[in-house]
């Protein structure tokens, strides 16, 4: 029997928001496909790694991580206004389903 409770799911950011995010607090940061690296501590080291669509983070040089909301809080920044600015939520593209294929409109 698992008496463990059930963890909270972990909130996920896109890209665009983890970067505005970075940006306001003057964070030198780097797009990398999915991931954002940035430079935490002004060391000209880009040395976390943020991973907006899984919500974590980890801090390559220290071996610590958590969350995106937990690191904006670390370095002062609000998740609020990000929530308010951009729908955390994407729509799902219009696409019609023939046989086994998808047809885009």
């Amino acid at each position: 029997m698992n008496t463990s409770s059930p963890r909270k799911p972990v909130k996920t950011f896109t890209i665009e928001q983890v970067a505005a995010a970075l940006a306001a607090n003057g964070i030198a940061f780097k797009v990398e496909g999915r991931q954002v690296t940035a430079d935490l501590s002004a060391s000209g080291h880009m040395h976390v790694k943020i991973s907006p669509a899984k919500g974590l983070y980890l801090d390559a040089a220290t071996g610590k991580g958590g969350t995106i909301a937990a690191l904006l809080h670390q370095v002062g920044a609000s998740s609020a206004p990000l929530d308010a600015s951009l729908d955390l939520h994407p729509r799902a593209r219009h696409a019609e389903h023939v046989g086994s294929r998808t047809v885009e409109p």
